[in-house]
């Protein structure tokens, strides 16, 4: 762990220590290995079951950063852009419906204000107010995203003055208009390079040409100048009032969902539902924290910062009784191994487990499978044991630390 900061930036040194962990991960298979084949009087003890449990954890870890130091080597027999690394994105259809009641109010209001005003220009302005909707609902931050987007608008109105009122009237040189375009354009360019001004460099980027009115023959007139610029500036700030306003972003309702998808999707675990497969699970939480972290970074509040190590820590519950489920599904596991796990997994099904009782469970399920690793002869059946208790360790210790998410549960 010291040498990857370092190696990974030097081709020779990444494949030297591509080389390192895969001795590692070989080292880590001998000593499991070594630990079954022990006589049982030296193994009794406890010492030497606790050892293989760190040491497949090990295995397991080393094997994960194997494949990391694969995919940036360019290793061809790695792709990391196969479908079984990506996280998933589920559908949410609770923002889904909230972004189409928005955007239906948005237009309405919009068309509204045309209808009453008989304003020439106003089917473009509804036209900005769609895009506004429709560019940036998908956003984790729509009011931010949209506020940036807009500011790059004004921006743009103020650099087309320029060209439009002082350049394009007083002469028709194409080398003089291209250098006046230029540099604005250039500057754009440059800042959407910079992560804090790419939002609203995209904007100017894109609305600059479109507020000069370039022809072959003709220019674009004052007039007409101005209520384009009102028309793009009053379509881009009504879209972000509407962001502001119409079912804007409450945190305590965020809780309130975040907590209720993941606990629905914790029990769809323990039932073993195809549909719920660790990307998914992954993908989930990730969406959740990037939403609640693009809300409130500007603020440091304890009670977000709890719920994010609540987060991990869901997350580190949910993908070990994954591994358990794929662990019950083996032919080689015995009976009564097979339905302690199921016990787990039901009381994890169940909406009417409390979080004491599933730490309870999972306590009484580790004793159980340590001792029958005590007892059992097989050592491919004694790896598997110590795979599921490892499991069972990291969910009772998780279950038994304060987690906002699973107080309700």
């Amino acid at each position: 762990m010291d040498r990857l900061r370092a190696d990974i930036d030097d081709e020779k040194a990444l494949q030297a220590l591509r080389q390192a962990v895969l001795a590692l991960i070989e080292r880590c298979q001998e000593d499991v290995e070594q630990t079954v084949s022990l006589p049982r009087a030296e193994s009794d003890s406890g010492t030497v079951f606790n050892d293989r449990i760190l040491i497949q954890g090990l295995q397991l870890t080393l094997t994960e950063l194997q494949h990391l130091l694969s995919c940036l080597a360019g290793d061809p027999g790695e792709d990391p852009r196969a479908e079984s690394y990506r996280l998933a994105r589920p559908c949410n259809w609770y923002a889904a419906i909230h972004n189409g009641l928005r955007s239906c109010a948005a237009v309405l209001m919009a068309a509204y204000v045309w209808e009453a005003t008989a304003w020439p220009d106003g089917p473009l302005s509804i036209t900005f107010v769609s895009v506004v909707c429709a560019r940036f609902a998908s956003f984790s931050n729509t009011v931010l995203a949209s506020s940036a987007f807009f500011s790059g608008a004004v921006w743009a109105a103020i650099a087309a003055i320029i060209p439009v009122f002082l350049v394009m009237p007083a002469t028709a040189s194409y080398a003089m208009l291209c250098l006046t375009i230029s540099v604005p354009m250039l500057i754009g360019g440059l800042a959407t390079r910079t992560p804090a001004l790419a939002a609203r460099a995209a904007s100017f980027s894109n609305f600059f040409p479109y507020l000069i009115g370039l022809d072959n023959h003709s220019r674009i007139n004052e007039a007409e100048w101005f209520n384009t610029v009102f028309a793009l500036l009053s379509g881009l700030g009504f879209g972000v009032l509407v962001f502001r306003y119409v079912f804007p972003f409450q945190l305590t309702r965020f809780y309130r969902n975040f907590r209720l998808d993941l606990l629905s999707d914790l029990r769809l675990i323990g039932r073993n539902r195809r549909s719920m497969t660790e990307a998914v699970w992954v993908g989930r939480i990730v969406l959740g924290m990037e939403q609640l972290i693009a809300h409130t970074k500007a603020t440091s509040s304890g009670s977000n910062d709890r719920w994010l190590h609540a987060a991990f820590s869901m997350m580190t519950v949910g993908r070990n009784l994954l591994q358990i489920q794929a662990y019950r599904g083996q032919n080689s596991l015995p009976e009564n191994a097979r339905a302690i796990l199921s016990r787990l997994c039901q009381s994890f099904a169940s909406p009417f487990t409390g979080p004491e009782a599933l730490e309870l469970q999972s306590r009484d399920a580790l004793e159980s499978f340590s001792t029958m690793e005590t007892v059992e002869t097989n050592s491919n059946l004694r790896l598997l044991l110590s795979s599921i208790t490892g499991c069972l360790i990291i969910i009772s210790s998780e279950l038994g630390r304060r987690n906002d998410i699973l107080e309700g549960i």
